[in-house]
């Protein structure tokens, strides 16, 4: 849990009083984030040390929300701020936000109007879109026509079909679209074609036998890699290494590993149930505006779709990993929600991407990827 400047001294001085010491060990630790090194909350086998067996919070039940630190008091909210609004979205790695429990968020506007006047503003958790958005290579939109496109996308991923038909489509949309800027097009007409063209590239895209090469195949297990918050740098790259010879295993967030060999040999599949939670999250991060610029490694609109198929991916193949890890021949919806939860907890700790990871991505079978998990 990344900690703003002074909050590491707050923590340590209540928690002394309400959490033994020995838990309170190490759990200052200390991360790399963007350009800056950061302070960060963290404790054994990466839970908070102030958590306590009802998963409650120890310094919030004695000294009220107020005095925990700011990251924890946004949790499970993220802030995107654009030139027309502040886009407000919800972390996955929240129980309650994959199981859609609660009030939702429209109905919340005071809650989170607290939040952000409270914890955000301010505060480098506001993430930020200029008058200006990148969508591809050397193609950059006005955030007006960005925000349009972005609507479209999300409609996209929302549309009735399987979730390799949805994210294929909106994968469609903005590859045309960026392809008929490039030829000189407006963008009103640009994205007139893209609509009129989308269904044919989907086709002709899902007709075709999927191909992940070395690369691709290599970039997908970085990216799982980077979601096993318990283990060190140094291991994970060992690990990575091992899996590339066909051999490793996965570690997983609720504890244990299971071999690589194991995970492959359960189906791929998520079942309907399963595809639908991936789609709502993945149209979850296109309308928060979370997937591309600050709040995703500074990435294009184009980029970041491609990371969250991939991180899709990712999601379907950790499903296998929890079927796996229990001798389970076959996916079931709970593998899918523990495995969406490890990843959106993983991603959120992105000094494990190497650098150029947007260059690798721009040549990366992300789509491809997905099939192999899916079917």
């Amino acid at each position: 849990m990344p900690l703003q400047e002074g909050e590491a001294e707050s923590f340590q001085r209540l928690a002394a009083t309400v959490i033994p010491a020995e838990r309170l060990v190490k759990a200052i630790g200390h991360a790399r984030q963007g350009t800056r090194d950061i302070e960060t909350l963290a404790g054994a086998g990466q839970s908070c040390p102030a958590l306590q067996e009802d998963q409650l919070c120890a310094i919030h039940g004695k000294y009220g929300e107020a005095s925990k630190p700011k990251a924890c008091r946004i949790f499970p909210f993220t802030f995107v701020s654009t030139p027309t609004s502040v886009r407000v979205g919800l972390s996955y790695a929240c129980p309650a936000v994959i199981d859609a429990e609660g009030t939702p968020l429209t109905e919340q506007r005071a809650e989170v109007d607290a939040v952000f006047a409270a914890a955000v503003d301010g505060t480098r958790y506001l993430l930020r879109i200029g008058d200006e958005v990148r969508l591809g290579d050397g193609v950059k939109l006005p955030w007006a026509d960005a925000e349009v496109l972005i609507a479209e996308l999300a409609t996209a991923v929302r549309k009735d079909g399987t979730l390799l038909e949805r994210v294929c489509g909106a994968g469609a949309i903005c590859a045309l679209t960026e392809t008929q800027l490039q030829e000189g097009a407006s963008f009103a007409v640009a994205l007139e074609g893209a609509r009129a063209g989308a269904a044919a590239l989907v086709e002709e895209v899902l007709a075709t036998p999927p191909e992940a090469d070395r690369l691709s195949r290599a970039l997908f297990r970085t990216l799982l890699k980077s979601t096993e918050l318990g283990h060190s740098a140094v291991g994970r790259m060992g690990n990575l290494f091992s899996s590339l010879l066909g051999g490793g295993s996965v570690h997983l967030r609720t504890g244990g590993e299971v071999a690589w060999r194991a995970v492959e040999a359960v189906p791929p599949g998520l079942g309907a149930e399963g595809e639908a939670l991936l789609a709502r999250w993945f149209a979850g991060a296109l309308e928060s505006c979370t997937f591309f610029g600050d709040a995703a490694f500074d990435l294009s609109l184009a980029g970041g779709l491609d990371l969250l198929v991939l991180s899709a991916s990712v999601c379907a193949f950790l499903a296998r990993a929890y079927a796996a890890h229990e001798s389970r021949t076959a996916v079931t919806y709970e593998d899918v929600k523990r495995g969406l939860r490890q990843l959106d907890a993983g991603l959120t700790h992105r000094g494990t991407m190497p650098r150029g990871f947007d260059r690798a991505l721009a040549v990366t079978a992300s789509l491809d990827l997905l099939r192999t998990q899916l079917s």
